[in-house]
């Protein structure tokens, strides 16, 4: 099977193809935020291991069991 790509005279547009300027930029603009929420998330994921991780959140656990205790 042999593909044809046929531009400028509407033929794509005519069969159903997102195909247009505004598609592409459409098509863009959802792969950036895709992006971006992954890496929202990333970032989120790293600052709460660091946190856990961290003097502050050690000393701030030992204080509550030592009051509940």
């Amino acid at each position: 099977m042999k593909n044809v790509l046929v531009i400028g005279n509407g033929f794509d547009i005519a069969h159903g193809l997102y195909t247009k300027y505004i598609d592409f930029y459409n098509f863009c603009n959802a792969i950036k935020r895709v992006i971006d929420d992954k890496r929202e998330i990333a970032i989120r994921e790293d600052i709460k291991e660091k946190l856990l991780k961290s003097e502050f959140m050690k000393s701030t656990a030992n204080i509550i069991l030592t009051k509940t205790h």
